[in-house]
C-alpha cells in the first residue's frame, strides 16, 4: 500500500496539484484526501480510479510496478507527434503557394 501512496503522493506534486485541489477534484475535504494520502484512510477502488483519473494515468499503472509516468508520457509524445505532422502538413502548403506566387511572377 505505501508504493501506491507513494506513487499518489509523487505525481500529484509533479502535477503542481495541493492536496486541497485534489481533494477537490475527488469530491472529498482536505482533511480526508491528507487521511487517505497518509494511509490513514483505506482508498476504494472507485475513489483510486478517480484519483489516476485526475493525476491523468492509468489506476492499474498506480497497482503495478510500472513508472505511471510512462503513460502520460507516451499520450504527450503521441500528441505532439502529430502537431508536429500537421504544422509539416501547413508548412509544405504555405511552401507550394510560395512557388506558385514565385511562378507567376516570371
Amino acid at each position: 500500500m505505501r508504493k501506491i501512496l507513494s506513487k499518489i503522493s509523487g505525481l500529484r506534486i509533479k502535477r503542481g496539484l495541493s492536496r486541497g485541489k485534489m481533494a477537490g477534484a475527488i469530491g472529498v475535504n482536505t482533511s480526508t484526501y491528507t487521511k487517505m494520502e497518509k494511509g490513514i484512510y483505506l482508498i476504494s477502488l472507485s475513489r483510486l480510479n478517480q484519483i489516476a483519473e485526475v493525476l491523468e494515468v492509468k489506476s492499474d499503472a498506480l497497482l503495478d510496478n510500472v513508472d505511471p509516468e510512462m503513460d502520460y508520457l507516451d499520450e504527450q509524445y503521441h500528441l505532439t507527434q502529430n502537431r508536429l505532422e500537421h504544422v509539416n502538413q501547413q508548412i509544405i502548403a504555405e511552401q507550394s503557394k510560395l512557388i506558385n506566387l514565385y511562378e507567376k511572377l516570371k
